[in-house]
């Protein structure tokens, strides 16, 4: 059993209830979610509040996705949505990185449960080993990492 906690912002609903898209404000600067930190299991949390809405509160409806809605700048542009609904859910840009086909969703979507279960057995067994990608030039996380320009041996 794994307890995760979080808040969903938004559910937009469709009218006949069968539909719903997941939105996720932020105000401050934010983690991308954009396709490729999704692969890399370093986003997961869309895909882990469209998982749950699924699961426990619209279980007839069908997900069209999840978006970060950045406040200050009102930009919607990041996130995973069925590239079938843009334009007649949202308006995205044609080319926008959140817009996939239904199959490359529903793998993003399982992709972000398998990484989770594995972050947690990881945990549980006390691996934390710090495995950066590249530190010296680019870390999302340079202030609080304890690796951070102090290579282990």
């Amino acid at each position: 059993t794994i307890y995760l906690g979080g808040r969903v912002d938004r559910i937009d609903v469709s009218r006949d209830q069968n539909k719903f898209l997941v939105l996720d404000y932020k105000t401050g600067s934010t983690l991308k979610s954009t396709p490729k930190r999704m692969a890399d299991g370093l986003a997961l949390q869309l895909q882990i509040y469209v998982w749950a809405v699924q699961q426990l509160l619209l279980k007839r409806a069908h997900a069209v996705g999840g978006l970060l809605i950045q406040v200050r700048e009102a930009k919607r542009s990041q996130g995973l949505v069925l590239k079938e609904c843009n334009k007649k859910s949202m308006t995205l840009h044609p080319r926008a990185s959140a817009l996939m086909e239904p199959q490359a969703f529903d793998e993003c979507i399982e992709e972000a449960l398998r990484f989770t279960k594995e972050y947690v057995k990881k945990i549980r067994e006390g691996q934390f080993a710090p495995v950066p990608k590249d530190c010296v030039s680019s870390c999302d996380y340079k202030e609080i990492c304890r690796y951070a320009y102090k290579p282990i041996d």
